[in-house]
């Protein structure tokens, strides 16, 4: 990457400059700001590697959740009521421990029944199945009571909690353990707006086009940062996975009620790159429920990361008061419409 010496007419008052994921904008006021870029020796490699979407695995291990869009995972495994898993092909016959929570055909078809747990077996092999329930509220859609907020599943775009005390609670708590540990643990960001996030990625979509954006930006309504559940530890840096932090955040941070939200290896079942300084809270007893499961959030809810199961669903009328809408409020190709506040010239 190459540093730049950023040079601006603009006030403070009137503009902002920040840097993200190795890029830099300028963003604020009314106007079109003129910038000089100094260039300067490279220093560093690019912060962020865009890592093609991978090929979804066929794991005999695994089940095939079908919910929109299949995804797959292995352990205690999540599914939706009124919706299936495939479960892999058997030798012997298929058989449910509680047909009132899930029953399987003779192919190893898993169907969601109600709420609760069961266990499935082909008299070899047993699968423990949690059949999750989803209950619509005004600000977005939760899954057994968590709120879940994905490609598939959209915020209300005036959903407007700001950094939620809860989670700044218990992320200083965290913090102040790593601390004694001799580590530095810090919020480098945490809660943003719609409004915000329309700035953050429609200016990534001028850099990388929309379809590399999609696999580390959200787009507008779609973001967990709007939750108020969620922090950005330290630098949003690839390299931060390789420090003693990252270590010690992806070990303890269940114990103080986050997860790793985008783990590495889950790329293709959450939609995003693995980002080790993404953390979500649940609150300790199912944060540590999920890390213990081995399962990123979607696999453990049995739910999908996917754009197009939202825009099926017309889940992206939650932006919307009175009307539904096909697509996300305001998107087209890749850019939201409306913000006519935020021009960038490279």
């Amino acid at each position: 990457m190459y540093e730049y010496e950023w040079k601006s007419t603009a006030t403070p008052e009137t503009a902002e400059i920040f840097s993200h994921r190795g890029t830099i904008a300028l963003s604020g006021g009314a106007g079109v700001f003129r910038l000089a870029l100094v260039h300067t020796e490279p220093t560093e490699s690019p912060k962020r590697k865009y890592h093609a979407p991978q090929q979804r695995r066929d794991s005999r291990n695994g089940i095939c959740c079908r919910h929109g869009a299949e995804h797959r995972c292995t352990g205690i495994s999540g599914v939706l009521e009124g919706s299936t898993a495939q479960l892999p092909a058997a030798d012997g016959s298929w058989n449910s421990s509680d047909t009132s929570v899930a029953e399987v055909d003779s192919s190893g078809t898993v169907t969601g029944v109600q709420q609760g747990r069961c266990q499935i077996t082909d008299g070899k092999t047993n699968y423990q199945i949690a059949v999750r329930h989803l209950e619509q509220r005004q600000e977005g859609t939760y899954a057994d009571g968590i709120l879940i907020v994905n490609k598939s599943y959209p915020l209300s775009a005036d959903y407007d909690p700001g950094l939620q005390p809860i989670t700044k609670d218990a992320f200083q708590k965290l913090s102040d353990a790593a601390a004694q540990e001799g580590l530095d643990l810090y919020i480098g960001s945490d809660y943003r707006d719609y409004a915000y996030q329309v700035k953050i990625y429609n200016n990534y979509c001028n850099l990388y086009g929309s379809e590399q954006a999609d696999s580390f930006s959200a787009r507008p309504g779609y973001s967990e940062h709007q939750t108020g559940l969620t922090i950005d530890c330290n630098t949003i840096d690839d390299a931060f996975g390789d420090t003693p932090e990252a270590a010690w955040l992806a070990q303890h941070c269940a114990d103080y009620g986050f997860i790793i939200r985008f783990p590495q290896g889950k790329e293709d079942v959450t939609g995003y790159q693995y980002e080790p300084w993404h953390i979500r809270y649940l609150g300790k007893e199912k944060a540590q429920a999920v890390t213990k499961s081995g399962l990123c959030l979607e696999e453990y809810l049995g739910v999908t990361s996917d754009y197009k199961y939202a825009e099926d669903q017309n889940c992206s009328s939650l932006n919307t008061s009175d009307t539904q809408s096909s697509q996300a409020d305001g998107y087209t190709d890749g850019y939201y419409q409306g913000n006519t506040n935020y021009d960038h010239q490279y």
